[in-house]
């Protein structure tokens, strides 16, 4: 037989446990009463903040898709526009000048023939916007994405600066260029990306210029992403110039320019094709950059180790020099004079190809030259130390200048290959008589 004692202390304990959850119970929905109520005060302040501060004429102006009045609005009051979210409207014709439009998403707006003189868009997103046919003066764009609509080819809409005139416009400050187009560019456009982004969304479908004519493109401490094609053709150009920028898997075609400089690079494969008057390369690492085209001048110095350089075409001079651990390929050129000079452990120069009418090697320190198909006019060497003597095949030079070519160690090849290097090594004692 169990004591009432017994009985009445589970009794009492029960109650307490009974209490103590009903006020746990309590404290929950009043707490959730508060969560409630903070809840509905951030969507509130959200809600506000999309168009809750814009003005019922701004509203208005929107809803009826009046560009101009919209455009007198906020050149009046622009912190009018501020915070605001901009969904699915058509304002063609906008003008606005001298003006910061902060914080603002835009998302599929239709903006042709915009006229904007020295605005600042800061901290805005731009989703499937379309300024085809505008005019930006003194423009620039910073802590901004431009972006697509949708993420695989059958759905994606980009943001596009079709045939537009770009007179000094900028993307910094962590700017995103997502698929972004800039084709058609009209003359007298210049155009600098400083501290951005620039990458693909849908792969293969990331095309930045495609006949746009641009007196200046700068490109500087930006990251180049995988799959993006920056040119399919730049006309006119002034001067092209990426620095210390990095571009992965990357091609810059058709590319029409007085100057092309590449300098400071790291981590890049970028290749180049075009009609260029200047090609200046200079202290660039881990940088695989291939030239291809109508050259007039390469000037390649100081580019460190772990540097893949290949050059084709028709060029008319090349200087290669003070480079330090360096690989270098000729392929499927025609170059008139080809001078590679003051360099520490090349690791190679290959040949492949290649016409040459005049060429020089002097200062050296090479692990292996190769030629494969080339004919050379006319071959000066001086002062070359080469590790092993190198693959020759299919390969004449018409007159050669010898003098200080060492070949260590001497090779001696085994039997089974000394029919397969008998070109070879006829190439190589050949020069060395005539020291």
């Amino acid at each position: 037989m169990v004591e009432e004692s017994v009985v009445w202390k589970f009794a009492i304990g029960d109650d307490c446990l009974d209490s103590m959850s009903f006020l746990a119970l309590k404290k929950v929905f009043q707490m959730n009463l508060r969560y409630r109520f903070l809840i509905g005060l951030v969507v509130i302040f959200a809600l506000v903040g999309m168009d809750g501060c814009m003005s019922q004429e701004l509203k208005t102006a929107l809803s009826t898709e009046d560009a101009q009045v919209v455009s007198q609005l906020v050149q009046t009051n622009p912190n009018d526009i501020s915070g605001a979210s901009l969904k699915n409207y058509t304002l063609r014709g906008l003008e606005l000048h001298d003006l910061t439009i902060k914080n603002v998403d835009m998302y599929n707006l239709d903006l042709q023939g915009a006229k904007l003189t020295n605005i600042t868009f800061e901290d805005c997103t731009l989703t499937g916007v379309d300024f085809s046919n505008s005019e930006f003066h003194n423009v620039r764009f910073m802590d901004t994405t431009l972006e697509p609509i949708g993420s695989t080819p059958y759905d994606e809409k980009v943001t596009t600066f079709k045939s537009s005139l770009f007179d000094k416009v900028g993307f910094g400050e962590g700017s995103k260029l997502l698929d972004v187009e800039m084709h058609f560019l009209k003359k007298g456009s210049s155009i600098a990306i400083v501290e951005c982004k620039i990458a693909a969304v849908v792969e293969g479908n990331s095309l930045v210029f495609y006949k746009s004519n641009l007196d200046n493109l700068l490109i500087d401490r930006t990251d180049v992403g995988k799959e993006v094609t920056l040119s399919f053709s730049i006309l006119g150009a002034g001067n092209v110039v990426i620095k210390n920028s990095s571009l992965k898997d990357v091609d810059l075609y058709g590319l029409n320019a007085n100057n092309l400089i590449l300098e400071n690079n790291r981590d890049s494969l970028l290749r180049v094709g075009g009609e260029i008057e200047n090609v200046k390369i200079v202290k660039n690492s881990k940088a695989w950059i291939s030239i291809d085209g109508n050259i007039a001048k390469i000037y390649a110095s100081d580019n460190s180790s772990e540097s893949d350089l290949s050059f084709g075409g028709e060029i008319d001079e090349v200087i290669v020099k003070d480079c330090d651990g360096l690989s270098i390929g000729f392929v499927r050129a025609k170059i008139a004079s080809a001078n590679v000079l003051n360099c520490n452990r090349i690791s190679d120069i290959e040949w492949n190809s290649a016409v040459v009418e005049d060429m020089c090697l002097s200062s050296l320190d090479i692990n292996e030259i190769n030629f494969f198909e080339t004919s050379i006019k006319k071959l000066s060497i001086k002062d070359v130390e080469l590790k092993k003597r190198s693959w020759i095949k299919d390969s004449e030079i018409a007159e050669a200048s010898v003098e200080n070519l060492s070949i260590l160690p001497t090779v001696k090849y085994e039997d089974t290959y000394k029919d397969s290097y008998k070109e070879t090594e006829v190439f190589w004692n050949g020069l060395l008589s005539q020291q």
